[in-house]
């Protein structure tokens, strides 16, 4: 189990839960976390992070791989969508803009899409 929010991204192990339980592991991203994600062997976290929206990739274990600087801030929604016919995916990154940041890995931003009245 991953928790976020004002606290710190912290992953707790539910077979050990108890009342007042320690989490297994707290992470050192530091921003408000409203948004997680599982990708492969990685978890994608996005959120408040102040002036400029950021997208952190993490390991199981704790270190922090690739940070990525995104259009919203803060991030509320990160969405992968797989293609199984072709092995491609992609990831859409929204939150509080008018944009929306598409990658197709992490580490490699598309563009992105602008939506105005």
């Amino acid at each position: 189990l991953l928790l976020g929010g004002a606290c710190s991204l912290s992953m707790y192990h539910l077979a050990t839960m108890k009342q007042k339980s320690q989490s297994i592991l707290v992470y050192d991203i530091p921003m408000a976390i409203y948004s997680i994600e599982f990708l492969d062997d990685y978890i994608l976290v996005g959120g408040n992070a102040g002036v400029q929206g950021k997208l952190y990739q993490v390991t199981r274990n704790g270190s922090v791989t690739t940070t990525k600087l995104v259009s919203p801030n803060p991030v509320y929604s990160l969405s992968i969508s797989n293609d199984d016919s072709t092995d491609n995916s992609f990831l859409a990154v929204a939150g509080s803009s008018y944009k929306i940041d598409v990658f197709s890995n992490v580490n490699r931003k598309l563009g992105y899409f602008s939506f105005t009245k």
